[in-house]
């Protein structure tokens, strides 16, 4: 009777514990290998974007000419930094663009509702006509209500959809790591179209990707 006794009550001990392990177990592959928290409940709260890193390629061949594109964007949480490089059979031209004062929060409510902060620093130069220091006047805050949702028959919610455009990636990216502090989000497109005819040859090869890191500010 004793030992029945026991092993009822460690059964109603451990049952909810399995539950709730199993609800969080390792799903993307940087995932913790468990956590108490559900996936939802890791997920809902406030989120700043503190890195994006986007790559896009795009060789085009029309019949012998050709023309490679190559964009990568580098956010740190408040810098924008925009590499472009086009290659043509006659010549390379290069383009670096920076800029700085922008800052962007993501904030999952329940019910599948997502507001997005956006949050701008204006800077005016201290002189006329361009001149002197760049000097922060205001912020600038402006905010957007759109949608989440885990992907589209995804039990696992290894999927999550937003329903915001970066850099022409989404709406839907693959959850690398879902942490109470940190998320990792990625997607990976590629596309090729070809055409050939007597005498006509013409490829388009794009191969894109873009890596997300949210850092909790619960």
């Amino acid at each position: 009777m004793k030992h029945n006794l026991y092993f009822r009550l460690l059964m109603f001990v451990l049952l909810p514990l399995m539950v709730v392990v199993s609800s969080g177990c390792k799903r993307g592959e940087d995932d913790p290998m468990f956590s108490l928290k559900s996936r939802d409940k890791r997920l809902l709260g406030a989120w700043k974007i503190t890195n994006i890193t986007a790559v896009r390629d795009i060789s085009i061949n029309d019949n012998s000419n050709v023309i490679n594109t190559l964009m990568e964007v580098r956010f740190d949480g408040e810098e924008t930094k925009l590499d472009s490089t086009v290659v043509t059979n006659s010549a390379t031209y290069k383009r670096t663009y920076t800029y700085k004062g922008v800052s962007y929060t993501l904030n999952f409510e329940k019910f599948g509702i997502l507001e997005v902060v956006q949050t701008q620093a204006d800077y005016r130069y201290s002189g006329t006509n361009i001149t002197g220091e760049l000097q922060q006047i205001q912020t600038l805050k402006n905010s957007i209500q759109t949608y989440w949702g885990w992907g589209q028959d995804d039990k696992d919610k290894s999927n999550l959809t937003i329903g915001l455009n970066i850099y022409d990636f989404g709406p839907t990216y693959k959850i690398r790591q879902l942490k109470s502090k940190e998320i990792i989000l990625e997607s990976i497109y590629n596309d090729k179209d070809e055409e050939t005819s007597p005498g006509y040859t013409y490829t388009n090869d794009l191969k894109s990707s873009i890596t997300i890191t949210l850092t909790s500010t619960k």
